[in-house]
């Protein structure tokens, strides 16, 4: 997934993105794997604060 979301900023960087999952670990693990290509994205994470990273937040 990582690699396919690159892909897509690369070739459309106004690309709007949403990925789900039934894991919250799997949103947090794609996020700190994306977190230095978004930077200058804005990124909204949606979920039970109790099961969210805090490196996601």
């Amino acid at each position: 997934m990582t690699e396919l979301i690159k892909q897509i900023y690369s070739k459309e960087p106004k690309s709007k993105i949403l990925f789900t999952s039934p894991s919250h670990v799997a949103v947090d693990h794609l996020l700190s794997n994306l977190s230095d290509d978004l930077f200058n994205r804005i990124i909204v994470r949606i979920g039970d604060s109790e099961k969210i990273s805090t490196s996601s937040e």
